[in-house]
């Protein structure tokens, strides 16, 4: 969902494009070509223009799956090995050229640029220093095209490889694409925030950058019973304040990255909970996306992409042009048209002619003190870049120097001796091309100060030059050639009694591997044994609560029956009527007793009493078959590995003892061998250095002329082409007044029509340049450590 300052953003931008395409046509209409290319050039910038925010953050930041999570959607893998190589730029989709997702360009150009697609497999194959490919010594920087809705608005994400990154290098590219940045985003780790590497990258970047976004990402991570988000954060802002005494501290905005991600991804991305979950309902990413804290940061970004400084004088600039151009056409109307209205004859007209001759040949004068000028300011950067250059050789010299005084085996000469001079040879090319961008960026401030008008076209045909560049590496030194017989060695005992320590380590780590298995075994056992001692508590009480609830055994009821009998008469008078008329009635009672209750109760009693003793039969079952598998305790195991531990850690002494033992046996031997293939390296790269000055002062020498030229040339042809402008105008003066006087009063009347038009494109510059000046400017907020996190 775009904000409100987004649309807005959108708004002005959309207006300022629709009054240069006006001023284009307006510029069109009275022919001047130069003025309808330059803002056809400008409205081009406008259109993609792309506000760029650089990223910097220790790879175990998450910054792969933050500019993921930026973006809404998986594009970038999260390496497992260390971090990005190379600069790569991400875009939106519709700025590749070629609908291709992946560029690459190489630092040799004369492998071109390879193509592929934003998938992990083509990433990796150029991005990763996992990668075959050589990324830090063959790859200028990646292009990658993703169809992101964060990339859309102009925005370009820029993963750099960091301040601390491993490869060579990598500081100089970072810090040099941070000063060409609207914004720098550096990320901290919750799980381990404010670590002093990352301070130490903060205090580079504080020098080079003034607007610094502190994020602290993966507070999901953060343990809730031990510490909440907000502590964490004022515990970050404390140490920021101890490491920067008496800086302000820059907003630190908490945010979970992964599960921002998994709540806005088309994929069936698994949470992070260890459920294996990755089926999601809308509710339930809306509460992960709620839980990342996501939206308030882009929001809170977006605002400061759309109304930051930089970003309204990016705005201002195009406006600023627009408006000198018309205030010039409008002077220029207005003195035609007092031309036309007060020049009475030619004669006056020849006089001004003459005084513009006079003009031009003083503007000849001071075309070459400009050339003298110019000479002299190039001279003096190219004095800074070799001063530049020097100082960086010696940095070279003296690293070079460190690894071949820590050289104490045979394999660190062998090995070393040959990559050192092909690393050294490299270092030397990357130095000079970092000392020759600093030149050009140099040349060209100085120029856009000196000359602000004429800028466009100085760097147009800079670009179209043939750069020198191109040709600029240091030729090699004669290679010197490793001569191993001159060392004497015992590499074949010394390798055959590290192979048996090093065996015996294996060993013992192979023990406390079978250890560590048996202890996590028995801690499991002994975590299921007491589920069941706990269920067999839970029965007994299950036992107790059931008799409670079936009562008290209830008591056998009596009653008294009622039954009807025959009985005789007796005497014979009886018996005789017994016979005739039968026995007589006779009611009789007794006492009945019923135990159907008692029965029942004691049936079901019986019943449930028989099911709880089967399941503590199978409970206790269960016990002793674990209790089986147990052979000894994890207090048993735990103090076992202890002692493994212990072991191993006295054959690494003692490995440690007999390689150091080994060093200085063989540097002893070897001392004057090592002397002389370390004084042959030195010779080398202290020739290195001098071939490679000597290179690059030839060079920049040249590209210094080539320089002053194009910016005399340019100068020159301006200044000449309004001296041209201006003869062409009193011409048609003087033709004009050899005109009627309806046809004079005609070019009066289109001169009055013409102004009005330049008056209405006036007042809509002003309107939006108001507006964009009205604007209150966003800025990165400043606190102190007991400011109140929001």
């Amino acid at each position: 969902m775009e904000t409100l300052e987004i649309q807005a953003f959108e708004g002005r931008k959309n207006n300022l494009l629709g009054l240069l395409e006006r001023t284009r046509a307006y510029f069109e209409k009275i022919g001047n070509d130069d003025k309808v290319k330059s803002f056809e050039s400008l409205y081009q910038n406008v259109q993609n223009g792309e506000f760029v925010i650089v990223v910097v953050g220790e790879f175990s930041a998450g910054k792969s799956t933050f500019l993921n999570a930026l973006m809404g959607e998986k594009y970038l893998p999260s390496f497992t090995s260390e971090t990005t190589a190379t600069i790569n730029y991400l875009k939106h989709t519709n700025k590749s050229l070629n609908g291709r997702g992946l560029e690459v360009v190489f630092k040799d150009q004369s492998k071109g640029v390879a193509y592929g697609d934003a998938t992990q497999k083509d990433i990796e194959k150029y991005v990763s220093t996992s990668s075959t490919t050589d990324v830090v010594n063959e790859v200028e920087y990646v292009n990658l095209f993703l169809d992101s809705p964060f990339l859309e608005k102009g925005v370009m994400l820029v993963d750099s490889p960091g301040l601390n990154g491993v490869a060579e290098g990598h500081q100089e590219v970072t810090e040099h694409q941070i000063e060409k940045s609207h914004a720098c985003i550096f990320m901290f780790n919750s799980t381990q925030p404010g670590k002093k590497s990352d301070f130490e990258v903060l205090s580079k970047l504080t020098k080079k950058f003034n607007t610094i976004i502190l994020v602290l990402n993966q507070i999901d991570k953060i343990k809730k019973d031990e510490e909440t988000v907000e502590e964490v954060v004022d515990r970050l802002k404390r140490d920021y304040a101890k490491q920067f005494e008496g800086s302000a501290i820059p907003e630190i905005w908490p945010v979970a990255a992964y599960p921002a991600l998994v709540a806005n991804s088309t994929q069936n991305l698994e949470y992070p909970d260890n459920t294996g979950k990755r089926d999601h309902s809308p509710q339930d990413r809306a509460r992960y996306l709620d839980a990342s804290r996501i939206e308030p940061f882009k929001n809170r970004l977006w605002k400061f992409i759309t109304q930051g400084e930089k970003a309204q004088q990016e705005m201002l600039a195009p406006v600023e042009k627009v408006k000198s151009a018309l205030l010039d056409r409008r002077t220029d109307i207005e003195n035609q048209i007092f031309n036309l209205t007060t020049l009475e004859d030619a004669q006056e007209v020849e006089a001004q002619m003459n005084f513009l001759q006079e003009e031009i040949e003083k503007l000849e004068g001071e075309m070459q003190k400009s050339k003298q000028g110019i000479d002299g300011v190039l001279k003096e950067k190219l004095s800074d870049s070799i001063n530049q250059l020097k100082s960086g050789a010696q940095n070279i010299q003296q690293r070079y120097a460190r690894r071949i005084e820590n050289w104490t085996e045979l394999d660190d000469v062998e090995y070393e001796f040959d990559e050192i001079q092909n690393r050294a040879s490299r270092d030397f090319d990357g130095m000079m091309k970092n000392a020759f961008d600093t030149f050009m960026t140099e040349f060209e401030d100085t120029m856009r100060l000196q000359y602000v008008s004429f800028m466009e076209q100085v760097q147009s045909k800079v670009q179209e030059s043939h750069s020198i560049l191109e040709k600029m590496t240091v030729p090699k030194p004669e290679e010197f050639v490793f001569d191993a017989t001159q060392f004497h060695v015992g590499l074949d005992k010394f390798e055959e009694q590290r192979r048996a320590i090093e065996a015996e380590l294996a060993k013992f780590d192979g023990e406390i591997e079978r250890v560590q298995k048996d202890f996590i075994q028995a801690e499991l056992i002994r975590s299921d044994k007491e589920a069941l001692e706990r269920r067999l508590e839970g029965l007994k009480e299950k036992e107790m609560f059931y008799i409670q609830a079936l009562g008290a055994r209830p008591a056998v009821n009596y009653y008294t029956e009622f039954e009807d009998t025959k009985q005789g008469r007796g005497g014979i008078l009886g018996w005789t009527a017994d016979l005739f008329i039968g026995k007589k009635n006779v009611q009789t009672q007794k006492k009945v007793m019923d135990d159907s209750l008692v029965k029942s109760y004691e049936a079901e009693r019986e019943s449930y009493r028989n099911a709880i003793l089967q399941s503590e039969d199978s409970i206790k079952k269960q016990m002793e078959d674990l209790e089986s598998k147990v052979e000894k305790s994890p207090e048993v195991l735990e103090y076992e590995r202890q002692q493994i531990e212990r072991q191993k850690e006295a054959i690494r002494q003692k490995r440690e003892s007999y390689e150091q033992q080994f060093k200085e046996e063989f540097q002893k031997k070897n001392r004057r061998a090592l002397l002389k293939v370390k004084h042959q390296m030195g010779d080398y790269i202290s020739e290195l250095t001098k071939q490679g000055e000597e290179t690059f002062k030839n060079s920049l020498g040249k590209k210094r002329k080539e320089l002053t030229e194009i910016v005399i040339n340019v100068v020159d042809a301006k200044i000449r082409k309004q001296i041209l402008d201006k003869e062409k105008e009193l011409q048609e003066l003087a033709d004009t007044l050899k005109s009627s006087a309806a046809e004079i009063q005609k070019k009066i009347t289109a001169f009055e029509e013409e102004k009005s038009d330049v008056i209405e494109l006036l007042s809509e510059v002003v309107s939006l340049e108001m507006e964009i000046q009205s604007l209150t400017t966003d800025s990165i907020q400043t606190s102190s450590v007991t400011a109140t996190i929001s």
